[in-house]
């Protein structure tokens, strides 16, 4: 029969290295800051989750000041076409396009 107090036999078979690469029993692991900007959010995580609300709210914010136009407002009585005709008359543009487009 084995003693509560004794180390478990999974603790006595780790040698001292396996024992120094466990994570901490806070549940915080240490991230080593490489001096980029997501290694500082990385080991800054309260900073790096207000920087993600404030762009979170920020957008939102943006996004409800947008103008969307699913059906924009159109004159429904003025439409403007365009027909180049290279070379032509304004007499023959006239007969050739403008009545046939005014006709069909």
């Amino acid at each position: 029969m084995t003693d509560l107090n004794d180390e478990s036999a999974a603790d006595k078979a780790l040698g001292p290295t396996e024992q120094q690469t466990q994570a901490p029993s806070s549940g915080h692991v240490d991230v080593p800051s490489d001096g980029t900007l997501v290694g500082w959010f990385a080991s800054n995580r309260v900073a790096a989750n207000i920087v993600m609300l404030f762009l979170m709210v920020a957008g939102f914010i943006a996004a409800r000041g947008m103008i969307t136009e699913t059906f924009p407002s159109i004159d429904p009585k003025t439409i403007t076409i365009v027909t180049p005709y290279p070379g032509a008359t304004p007499y023959d543009i006239e007969e050739s396009i403008t009545r046939r487009v005014e006709e069909g």
